[in-house]
């Protein structure tokens, strides 16, 4: 969650809890008029003013601590579901979506999408030489080359795409409607992004890398099918000394 959505929340949440314990407090407070009237009416009593003064008054001091409670009971709940709904579609250390959440939202797309021209563009990334750094300089630097990947594809692509996190250094990109040539340059930004982009911790500073295989989504194919042919256009890239791109339309 950004900066601004925090902040939209923090001034949003105490509105919509002084507007939910106002609804409820004034539905209450009819009720016990109504109420009261009804049962002044079959007992043949006459309704003063001070009655309903006092009903109301009864009603203000015991509802209004009680209703905000509720409310705020409320909100909190809302906002762990929320909160657990985010968390069970991304990827735990880079804030991509995680596989199952990335198939699901592209095989839905790739059913909306024109049966003529496909859906688009699928980029399959592998961080070169990725084992070597984990061994050599640890799991806490490896954690921060994966971050630094995915904040550099994060910027190079449209808010609409789908990035995610396939798993281990292995990272995805559907560019939703893009042909080959949209693929490539895409692919291109964030290949060299990334390779400007040193990681640092602690003393160890290390510039690194990334092979990407593009496919090009198919009428009919389904999303297993398109990043498989991205996987091996990403190994044909791995093969000619990395750090490269090789795609198929």
């Amino acid at each position: 969650m950004t900066a601004a959505q925090r902040q939209a929340n923090e001034i949003v949440m105490p509105a919509r809890i002084v507007f939910q314990t106002s609804i409820l407090f004034a539905m209450l407070l009819a009720s016990t008029q109504l109420l009261l009237f009804v049962w002044f009416f079959t007992t043949n009593t006459t309704v003063s003013q001070s009655h309903i003064s006092a009903t109301a008054i009864i009603t203000c001091v015991v509802a209004i601590p009680f209703l905000t409670y509720l409310a705020v009971c409320g909100e909190s709940q809302r906002a762990d579901l929320h909160h657990l709904k985010r968390v069970s579609q991304q990827d735990f250390l880079t804030g991509l979506m995680n596989r199952r959440s990335f198939e699901e939202k592209a095989t839905a797309h790739l059913n909306r999408a024109n049966c003529e021209n496909g859906a688009g563009a699928f980029l399959f990334l592998d961080v070169d030489n990725f084992k070597p750094v984990n061994d050599r300089l640890g799991h806490a630097f490896g954690d921060a080359v994966l971050c630094t990947i995915a904040n550099s594809i994060a910027c190079s692509i449209r808010p609409s795409d789908l990035a995610v996190r396939i798993g281990g250094d292995e990272f995805g990109v559907l560019l939703l409607g893009a042909n080959i040539a949209e693929g490539i340059s895409v692919a291109e930004r964030i290949r060299c992004s990334i390779k400007q982009d040193s990681v640092e911790l602690g003393e160890s500073q290390l510039n690194i890398s990334v092979s990407i295989g593009i496919a090009v989504h198919r009428p009919g194919e389904t999303i297993d099918e398109l990043m498989r042919q991205a996987d091996q256009q990403m190994y044909a890239a791995k093969n000619n000394n990395r750090d490269t791109i090789f795609a198929i339309a």
